[in-house]
């Protein structure tokens, strides 16, 4: 049986090279995708809209009423992602499992 290199699978190159792991950074891309998508429409409806609008006010009226602790809030809720995913791309890969069988093989007796 032939081996064949990481490097000759779809999507090799982009699964090493992205910077949170390729699965996830689609997964966050595709989830960040449907929710534009929902937000556009609703902000097609008028209702919806002034509800939207009004959420969106009222969060920038709740920061500035408690500025210290929101701009702490904003800060944690950044700052611990990043972090997050600086520790998972830093954090040693698990050694390669030991072959359970290879005590049990046994030696060619007849080698030429």
């Amino acid at each position: 049986m032939t081996e064949v290199s990481k490097w000759a699978c779809s999507h090799a190159y982009f699964r090493v090279c992205a910077p949170v792991g390729y699965d996830a950074a689609v997964t966050m891309w595709g989830w960040l995708g449907i929710g534009l998508f929902l937000l556009m429409f609703l902000m097609i409806g008028s209702g919806s809209r002034k509800v939207v609008t009004s959420v969106f006010a009222g969060a920038g009226d709740w920061i500035e009423k408690y500025a210290p602790l929101s701009y702490a809030i904003l800060a944690v809720i950044v700052v611990v992602p990043i972090v997050a995913a600086i520790v998972v791309m830093k954090w040693p890969p698990p050694p390669e499992p030991e072959d359970p069988l290879a005590r049990y093989k046994q030696e060619d007796v007849m080698e030429d």
